[in-house]
């Protein structure tokens, strides 16, 4: 393909803006864990590092690399006469940029948890065990959608590889769709494996032991086959796209269900106004679990305000559940026009009929802004307590 044609197909695969906020909110947990274990022994801090890391790759995988299979705008370019390695291409240009916010905020995560505790000569050792892991995951993570690609295809009935994705999966989704059930915990299960002989070798220099050869060797093999995995995604991904999204979108379908909404919770039922009943209802249905996002924000705002010395990793976690609190109202924001449209002609007030309504905000900005005034009074109180 052209240049101009391939930033065409690259603009298909836009990420969305919001895309890093749940790595940053593991990113968050995982600095205040690490903070917290400022006072216990170095094997802790290290089985935090060695645990979190792989934790905190996960948690934004599916957003990383949705392009290549799930990504809507996949299966609508699938019939156009397009290579996969430019398929391949456009849909790492949004692996890329979460990878990087996914490693940077991972790396402020273990600085920001552990130099101010500890101090950075302790420090030092468990950043580069935290660095081992991302460069391998890293090189080894565009494996991941090409080997779902390649085993996400229908193989011949009766074959080995027809009953192993039976098995896999149970007769509640599609054979050829099993293997995304797994591929994703497996790619970064073997990163963290493969990354283990350098971390090792890293912890063994640290304590002042001898690093046997054959560990560093093992870990810059690791290195390579990590390497080698980067090179040969884009041609393993080829031998099944075309097969393996018409699968993935059609399980993606039958897994949502029928298009009925879920009951209207009692709460928002009794509210009176119907436009501040149809946006609270609309925040609450297009936001995915939004009573654990409320409760996350109290609970935050509870372990600041009860901690006896408040520091930047608890501040951390309270702007990550703030941040998971308010992004999904992005989507009301921007169906306002739409709204606008709907009730323009009805008998409300000026400042209903553009599709808003002040209450509504209100109810939205409420606990933050309450999280907010606990959150500098605790900070001035231990400000108050350390000055002179």
């Amino acid at each position: 393909m052209s240049g101009a044609s391939h930033n065409r197909l690259r603009r298909w695969d836009h990420g969305h803006w919001a895309d890093w906020v749940v790595p940053a909110v593991v990113a968050s947990l995982w600095a205040l864990l690490l903070a917290a274990a400022g006072d216990s022994g170095i094997a802790t801090r290290r089985g935090l590092v060695f645990v979190g890391g792989p934790v905190l790759l996960l948690s934004g995988l599916h957003a990383r690399i949705t392009g290549y299979l799930h990504a809507r705008s996949r299966a609508q370019l699938l019939v156009l006469p397009i290579p996969p390695a430019s398929h391949f291409r456009a849909a790492r240009a949004r692996h890329l940029r979460g990878l990087a916010e996914t490693l940077a905020l991972g790396s402020v995560a273990v600085l920001a948890g552990l130099v101010p505790t500890v101090g950075w000569s302790d420090a030092a050792p468990l950043v580069l065990d935290w660095a081992a892991l991302a460069v391998i995951a890293a090189l080894f993570e565009p494996m991941i959608p090409a080997a779902s690609a390649a085993l996400g295809r229908r193989f011949e009935e009766g074959s080995w590889t027809d009953e192993m994705q039976r098995r896999a999966g149970g007769g509640w989704t599609l054979p050829e769709t099993s293997v995304h059930l797994y591929a994703p915990a497996a790619g970064i299960g073997l990163a963290a494996a493969s990354a283990m002989p350098l971390q090792i070798a890293f912890d063994l220099s640290a304590d002042g032991r001898a690093v046997p050869g054959g560990l560093w060797a093992v870990g810059l093999a690791a290195v390579a086959v990590a390497g080698l995995a980067w090179l040969v995604s884009p041609r393993i991904y080829g031998l099944g796209v075309f097969e393996a999204v018409p699968f993935v979108a059609e399980a993606t379908r039958t897994l949502a269900g029928p298009p009925i909404p879920e009951p209207t919770p009692a709460a928002i039922a009794h509210l009176k106004d119907p436009v501040l009943r149809l946006l609270v209802l609309g925040f609450w249905r297009e936001t995915p679990a939004p009573t654990l996002r409320l409760l996350g924000i109290a609970g935050a705002t509870v372990l600041v305000g009860a901690s006896s010395a408040p520091g930047p990793a608890h501040v951390a976690v309270w702007l990550a559940t703030v941040l998971l609190w308010l992004v999904p109202a992005t989507v009301l924001s921007r169906s306002r026009p739409l709204r606008a449209r709907m009730l323009s002609t009805l008998p409300l007030p000026p400042a209903q009929r553009d599709g808003s309504h002040p209450r509504a905000l209100m109810m939205l900005w409420a606990p933050v802004l309450l999280g907010t005034a606990v959150v500098l009074l605790r900070l001035a109180i231990a400000l108050g307590r350390t000055s002179p």
